[in-house]
């Protein structure tokens, strides 16, 4: 492949907030034809671009998507040859765009289940709350869940800057949990309160560390409230 052509694919990676020494390039022969393969270094992830064996200026591509099974898609054009280089860019630019970034973004996702579901101290009682958990809630512990989910709203205020539109968004969210408390068994409560509170971090677009922050509070809140879901 011609080094022209070659560096493009840096200005792509580049322009996608992505650094050039985070891929691997080499050149080999694949299916038969020259071929300039560029590896993500964190991933199986490659995208293979190959000439003709008759022009450098006859391409098709080809590349491993981020997928269970991380087999190639299958080569573009499916017949014949791609006579600009441009096409080829913008095939590996929706790569980088869908592939190598939803790949990254995984890999550094909090995984709100397991942060959620997690045993030890200062975790939910989730041994106390199980599909026979059918009986509805006293007036008593009404009472305490609804102080409970103003303190969580509270504490979410003073940790954090919260637009108006946004706040807006959190109040529907726990006010619908607040509704539920009359009408919801234990079981089926548990159920929505996790899911709101999971809603609520999305919802706030937070990071990692940040996101961890208010799942902590949650627990610090909701722990003792869990208790009653026997």
């Amino acid at each position: 492949m011609l080094r022209k052509d070659k560096n493009g694919f840096i200005d792509i990676i580049t322009s996608n907030s992505l650094n050039p020494s985070d891929f691997t390039v080499s050149e080999d022969i694949k299916d038969g034809y020259p071929t300039f393969i560029i590896k993500h270094n964190a991933s199986p992830l490659e995208f293979w671009t190959r000439n003709s064996k008759e022009s450098y200026f006859e391409y098709d591509c080809n590349y491993i998507p981020f997928s269970p099974s991380f087999e190639p898609v299958g080569y573009e054009p499916n017949e014949d040859w791609y006579d600009n280089i441009e096409d080829v860019y913008d095939i590996f630019e929706g790569w980088i765009k869908q592939h190598i970034k939803s790949y990254v973004e995984e890999q550094t996702a909090q995984d709100m289940w397991k942060s959620f579901t997690s045993s030890g101290s200062g975790g939910f009682d989730w041994e106390s709350i199980n599909e026979e958990s059918t009986e509805y809630f006293n007036e008593v512990e009404k009472k305490q869940l609804l102080e409970q989910i103003s303190d969580f709203r509270g504490k979410l205020i003073d940790n954090y800057t919260l637009s108006e539109k946004l706040l807006l968004q959190i109040d529907s969210k726990l006010n619908y949990l607040s509704e539920s408390i009359d009408r919801l068994n234990k079981y089926d409560w548990k159920s929505l309160l996790i899911s709101t509170l999971m809603g609520i971090v999305t919802t706030m677009s937070l990071d990692k560390s940040s996101g961890h922050a208010v799942i902590t509070i949650a627990k610090e809140i909701f722990t003792n409230s869990l208790m009653l879901l026997k």
